[in-house]
């Protein structure tokens, strides 16, 4: 039998904070590659699902 187990991780806000603004950058690094690379513009819907892909 297949048994989940979700781990929870408490961190403080500065940790979540910290970690976001990473996550931001990775965002806004992979968009900027995209324009210089390709001539590729992602508007802001395009924008957050990258941002969700990163942060899962």
């Amino acid at each position: 039998m297949n048994k989940k187990v979700i781990i929870v991780e408490k961190i403080t806000i500065e940790k979540a904070m910290i970690e976001l603004d990473e996550v931001l950058e990775k965002t806004c690094d992979i968009a900027d590659m995209l324009v210089q690379n390709y001539g590729i513009e992602i508007n802001d819907e395009e924008f957050e699902n990258i941002l969700n892909i990163i942060n899962r």
